[in-house]
């Protein structure tokens, strides 16, 4: 990576620091590796995220950390459910972590070419929220049993 491109990296980390403290947000920052670590809590959940100003492959990363676990036994569930949130989803996309089971939710954007500002952000921010704070509970009952996957597909047309 250019040192030009790294300069950029970082004018955007510190952007997305100075929103946060602007906004009152609590969060960890890390300079050396560019990652911000937060969270918020939605309509019922708890939602832990990450910010990673990734200079190797020149984009801004969102990923929260672990949704919900499925149980061995669940796992196809788990999976199918994944690809019925992310049917049509245009920004971001839920992802099935098989070593462990696990549902994520991620999205990246470029930094190369782009004007990245305080408003593209928060932009970016508030849809992810959103889109989690969406389906959370829905993974969730689906991990417990508390809804089979045909309830989490009929959910989806609501």
């Amino acid at each position: 990576m250019s040192n030009e491109s790294i300069k950029k990296a970082q004018k955007i980390f510190t952007m997305l620091k100075e929103t946060m403290d602007r906004d009152d947000w609590k969060y960890k920052a890390s300079d050396d590796e560019l990652i911000l670590v937060s969270g918020c809590t939605g309509e019922d959940f708890p939602i832990t995220f990450i910010f990673k100003v990734d200079t190797n492959r020149e984009c801004l990363t969102f990923r929260t950390t672990a949704i919900t676990t499925f149980d061995d036994d669940n796992f196809l569930n788990g999976a199918l459910a994944v690809c019925v949130a992310n049917h049509g989803m245009v920004f971001g996309h839920f992802d099935y972590d098989v070593s462990d089971n696990s549902v994520y939710y991620t999205m990246a954007n470029s930094i190369v070419g782009t004007d990245f500002n305080e408003e593209f952000f928060l932009r970016m921010l508030h849809t992810a929220v959103s889109t989690v704070d969406t389906y959370n509970d829905r993974f969730i009952m689906l991990a417990k049993g508390l809804i089979d996957i045909h309830k989490f597909i009929d959910l989806e047309g609501q």
